[in-house]
């Protein structure tokens, strides 16, 4: 028997529990509340009864997966009904669901916090190379709300300090070493070391072409032939297992697992490379309705104002480690007494270090590469040598 439209929406968000209201038929919108589709890391808890508190509007936070096809089948599966309001999802898919009309441009002259975000100004304008994570033909549809420099995480009492990806292929280091099993992170991360060291010639490591993805993969099966990688990591809870066994003594793995490994007793370290990091951020988008009310979206623009404010910028970068919006240090101006001195210092921290990231620059993530299909094949290709 078919899925059911509901059924499977349901199947495409977090998690294997059917939610309740997925086996019941759609219902009409309840009053002033707005339907959220978005990944944990930009989850502030409890926040979103703060915005209820502020503007009269409740929000439905659903969890979905950061995956790239599945949050293109779930704004599919929602278009014809206007059944979600805001896409909050680890930004690069601007290609694919602006070009299907699945998400809207957003007018940001309707956004108070926007223009005093130099952030955004810095990293995100159109001249700049992280515009095509939020934006398409100088049309914004998506806005950044937490920022992330990511390279890969070590071991500096079995190392000593490390500082270039050419570490992940050291031979003084084969098998000690794990990458995930993800052509977009891993891929990505290798083609910017291949560009930078001169080993192969890769115009823009975020968005390879054929040729290049093949001299990646190539480059990589020539390194698992050789025993360089301990193994390939699937969950972040896999990747966590290995640094805390210290079975492995440099890892390409999200920064997120840093304060968990250090809380756990590793003294793990993440990598500054010579080369640069992988850059990539959560947006805010609009999700594309046949019908929305006025009122509904002027209480969707205060919702993405309220992604970029201090209360949420300051929560956020304590709960995440990284880096949110100007506004979270103001907010620890004026709001001293809200926080411990470990946090004012933590938050500091976070946002001075993360400013110098994405100074230094890399490669920006994109979800969603032109050639997408070559990227699974070649991926394919690696994981079966």
């Amino acid at each position: 028997m078919p899925l059911s439209r509901r059924r499977l929406l349901g199947l495409l968000l977090a998690g294997s529990a059917m939610p309740a209201w997925a086996a019941q038929p759609a219902p009409t919108r309840p009053e002033r509340r707005l339907r959220l589709a978005g990944s944990p890391p930009g989850d502030p808890g409890d926040g979103w009864a703060r915005f209820a508190e502020q503007t009269g509007w409740s929000v439905e936070a659903l969890t979905i997966s950061d995956a790239p096809q599945a949050i293109r089948q779930l704004l599919s599966l929602e278009a014809a009904g206007g059944g979600l309001d805001l896409l909050h999802a680890v930004g690069g898919l601007v290609p694919v669901l602006a070009d299907n009309r699945l998400v809207e441009p957003i007018d940001v002259e309707r956004l108070t916090a926007w223009q005093d975000n130099d952030y955004i100004r810095d990293y995100f304008a159109p001249e700049r190379p992280g515009f095509r994570l939020i934006g398409r033909e100088e049309q914004v549809f998506g806005v950044p709300t937490l920022l992330q420099a990511e390279s890969f995480l070590y071991l500096p009492e079995a190392t000593g300090k490390l500082e270039t990806y050419a570490a992940l292929f050291d031979p003084q280091w084969r098998g000690r070493v794990a990458i995930q099993d993800d052509m977009i992170n891993t891929g990505h991360k290798t083609a910017l070391y291949l560009k930078e060291s001169g080993l192969a010639p890769i115009e823009d490591p975020g968005d390879l072409q054929p040729g290049e993805i093949r001299s990646v993969v190539d480059f990589l099966i020539d390194q698992k032939r050789q025993g360089q990688f301990r193994t390939l990591w699937a969950s972040q809870e896999e990747a966590l297992k290995l640094l805390l066994s210290k079975e492995v003594v440099a890892i390409e793995c999200p920064v997120a697992l840093l304060p968990m490994a250090q809380s756990g007793g590793v003294n793990a370290v993440q990598a500054a490379p010579v080369e640069g990091y992988l850059l990539w951020a959560l947006t805010a988008s609009i999700v594309a309705a046949p019908e929305r009310e006025p009122e509904a979206e002027e209480a969707l623009y205060d919702l993405i104002d309220f992604l970029l404010g201090g209360w949420y910028g300051a929560r956020l970068a304590l709960a995440r480690g990284a880096m949110t919006n100007p506004a979270a240090l103001k907010y620890l101006e004026e709001n001293s007494e809200d926080f411990t001195a470990d946090e004012a210092v933590r938050l500091q921290a976070i946002d001075s270090g993360g400013r110098l990231r994405f100074e230094m620059g890399g490669v920006w993530q994109q979800r969603w590469p032109t050639h997408r299909k070559a990227y699974e094949a070649e991926w394919s290709r690696f994981k079966t040598a």
